[in-house]
């Protein structure tokens, strides 16, 4: 992962950069006039991506 030296110095005096990625998905299945049988389905699927990284003033290690 290659170092951004112009976005290193615009990090707080914290030294951390943090983010990431939060998605959900809801699927909804329904059956109308089913003779044979069947269930209806409801499904919900969620997703977190996070990360922080830590960039100590001296820049000798990440």
């Amino acid at each position: 992962m290659a170092v951004d030296k112009a976005a290193l110095k615009n990090i707080k005096d914290t030294g951390w950069i943090k983010g990431g990625f939060f998605s959900t998905n809801i699927s909804n299945t329904a059956f109308s006039k089913w003779s044979q049988g069947g269930t209806h389905n409801t499904g919900l699927i969620s997703n977190a991506n996070l990360f922080a990284t830590y960039h100590p003033a001296n820049d000798k290690f990440i």
